[in-house]
């Protein structure tokens, strides 16, 4: 058996692209997408690192994961978590109103410098297009923290 020309198999990946593939294969497809997006709004996670979009219910990118490098650059900064509460609900509640509890800012044993403050703020933006990192990740590599 002769095995496919270039042609052949640009023209499958073209109609793979397009999602006209025999009936068999697009139906697989199907399932296969419907689930991807059962999986994509699903909210699964310790409350403490979950960003606003994903208690909202809304679509989220890559962004969400800086908002978690923020709680976890905290946490390891202050030995704590910003959003910390008795239970997840109330977490989310003052995830979404940004209560956050900051140590006095300087260079002092129990404080922290206002370049990890910066740093903590710029990551732990509610709106994930303004978050740090959301144009690149060369943001959070040029920050001075």
């Amino acid at each position: 058996m002769e095995s496919p020309s270039n042609d052949e198999k640009e023209s499958f990946a073209r109609k793979r692209n397009s999602k006209q593939l025999p009936r068999g294969i697009s139906k697989l497809e199907r399932r296969m997408s419907i689930r991807l997006e059962a999986k994509k709004n699903r909210c699964v996670g310790t409350a403490d690192y979950i960003a606003p979009e994903v208690i909202k219910g809304q679509a989220h990118t890559f962004r969400l994961d800086f908002w978690s490098l923020g709680i976890i650059v905290y946490e390891l900064l202050t030995g704590s978590l910003p959003f910390n509460a008795e239970s997840p609900e109330q977490i989310f509640r003052n995830a979404l109103a940004r209560n956050i509890e900051y140590p006095p800012i300087g260079t002092e044993d129990g404080q922290i410098t206002p370049e990890a403050h910066s740093f903590i703020e710029a990551l732990l933006q509610p709106e994930p297009y303004q978050r740090l990192g959301s144009n690149g990740i060369q943001e959070i590599k040029d920050h001075p923290f």
